[in-house]
């Protein structure tokens, strides 16, 4: 009995027409997340920068440094 790796009910012919829509969709998904991430990272980078002994408004911790 030999082993098949592929099916012989892949529909072959119609991968490219289901391929394009779930690149769309992953394309989508990607951006919608890196929104997010860049939009609260750069919140969160910029408040950690500036309350940092070079910040603008350092913390009391970091005065005495």
């Amino acid at each position: 009995m030999s082993i098949s790796v592929i099916s012989q009910d892949t529909p072959w012919l119609e991968i490219p027409a289901l391929m394009l829509p779930a690149i769309g969709e992953t394309a989508l998904m990607v951006g919608i997340v890196m929104l997010f991430v860049v939009s609260f990272g750069g919140i969160v980078g910029v408040v950690l920068f500036n309350t940092s002994a070079r910040g603008l408004f350092p913390t009391a911790a970091y005065i005495g440094c």
